[in-house]
């Protein structure tokens, strides 16, 4: 017997209908690693990913920022790789299985975060198909780690801004420009 197609979950302290989480599932994905896909047909309106920290369907750490600044290169590398910076906690927040493997899809994205935070579908997602987020939702920050090579085309000033590094990518011009640039 298959899932039930949605599950709740609770998210600023109201109850959510999500997907259940059960539906979805890794695989690989020419030229980007893996990928996030789903067993039943997304429709637009859908939540696929609660925000939710203490909900370990979705969540399996949540890394405080203090913590994360001593480790060492290799070690913030392998976090960064895994995680997103949620920006009101300043924390690093590392998905579960198989939602860490969600991909950006640029100008093409499939679903967005909405005030909350939750993964929201914004149009129809064939069963099988690869589920993608835009990058607008991430911090500037974020942005230098998935495009290492981006970081040289900032001051020295710029990057020593934590107001900028944690702000929206519409704070800064440079990796807002690069962004749009992508395909």
């Amino acid at each position: 017997m298959s899932p039930d197609r949605y599950a709740d979950a609770t998210v600023a302290g109201e109850r959510v209908r999500v997907v259940n989480p059960a539906h979805f599932y890794a695989a690989d994905v020419p030229g980007k690693g893996q990928g996030l896909f789903c067993q039943v047909v997304l429709e637009p309106g859908d939540c696929w990913w609660a925000h939710d920290f203490d909900d370990q369907r979705y969540v399996t750490r949540v890394i405080p920022w203090s913590e994360y600044e001593p480790l060492d290169d290799t070690a913030k590398r392998d976090l960064e790789r895994l995680c997103y910076i949620d920006v009101a906690t300043r924390s690093l927040v590392a998905c579960t299985e198989p939602f860490c493997r969600v991909n950006h899809g640029g100008h093409d994205a499939n679903s967005r975060s909405d005030d909350n935070g939750c993964s929201i579908v914004t149009k129809p997602v064939p069963a099988g198909t690869e589920i993608t987020i835009p990058y607008d939702f991430d911090p500037v920050l974020s942005i230098l780690w998935k495009f290492p090579g981006l970081k040289d085309r900032l001051s020295a000033s710029e990057l020593a801004d934590e107001s900028l590094m944690f702000g929206s990518i519409e704070n800064c011009e440079t990796v807002k420009r690069f962004l749009e640039s992508l395909p």
